[in-house]
């Protein structure tokens, strides 16, 4: 099995495989509880030769999905594997991890090339939205892919419905919301993933100094300000260039495969 190191965001690839022609199975994990290597999210794109782009953990798991990518791409529908981390072996040769996993491989993804290179715009522009991954099916699925941005979640909104949608949106967290009950006696379930991230570089007082203006002068609220990830990066104790740009990566990184990180703790006590 062989990986591509691109550091192009996912949805990107997407797109180029649709425009050059190019068939691949978009990996996305729905589901991982316990002890895994991946979140609820993480994706990969994989060709017919079984080259990965991004990741989905890696491990059996990654590895697995790669050696299937060929064969679903072949038959050409979406399928849902399962995988079991709990060995009862440390020589076995699956994980002894103890969780489990659900990784969706759609090999329709380059049909949704539009929704896909609007996440990417609206993710490079930092703006705000949500992209909406629904299967539908039991033993065969069916896939689509929707992109709404802030304003269009409204009253009205399908499952798993407004407020669903709205609090993954701010609490910047992919969730997957799971029902039985339609009317075909399907599984549907939808994964919603918030599409972005805003930092700023800047002292505790300068960041202070900003929030009072923004929020007295009504560009902002303060729930909309807090949001920005300021001072931006991981608190590891950085002081020269290199560290402070590691400790910015660190959290670029962070956020783009958990959807969120922990942020440097000077907000509290130099609110002005």
């Amino acid at each position: 099995m062989y990986s591509s190191r691109s550091t192009e965001d996912i949805h990107q690839i997407v797109v180029k495989f649709a425009d050059e022609g190019r068939d691949c199975v978009l990996a996305v994990v729905l589901d991982a509880d316990g002890s895994t290597p991946c979140r609820v999210g993480s994706k990969a794109v994989i060709d017919a030769e079984g080259v990965i782009q991004g990741t989905i953990g890696g491990g059996w798991v990654e590895a697995e999905t790669q050696r299937r990518a060929a064969e679903t791409l072949k038959a050409g529908r979406p399928v849902v594997l399962e995988f079991n981390l709990d060995s009862p072996a440390v020589g076995d040769d699956h994980p002894i991890c103890g969780g489990t996993v659900r990784v969706l491989m759609d090999p329709t993804a380059v049909r949704h090339r539009e929704v896909y290179a609007t996440a990417f715009a609206i993710r490079r522009d930092r703006q705000r939205g949500v992209l909406l991954t629904t299967i539908r099916g039991r033993n065969e699925w069916d896939v689509a892919v929707e992109f709404l941005d802030k304003q269009a979640i409204s009253p009205g909104l399908g499952f798993p419905g407004t407020e669903a949608i709205g609090s993954a949106l701010e609490r910047e967290e992919p969730s997957l919301f799971v029902s039985e009950a339609t009317p075909e006696g399907q599984r549907l379930e939808v994964l919603v993933e918030p599409v972005a991230y805003i930092g700023m570089i800047g002292s505790g007082r300068k960041v202070a100094m900003m929030r009072k203006d923004f929020v007295e002068s009504g560009r902002a609220t303060a729930a909309e300000f807090d949001r920005v990830y300021a001072p931006i990066g991981l608190e590891i104790g950085s002081v020269t260039v290199p560290e402070l740009a590691a400790s910015i990566v660190a959290q670029l990184v962070a956020v783009r495969r958990t959807g969120t990180s922990p942020q440097i703790a000077t907000r509290q006590h130099l609110r002005l």
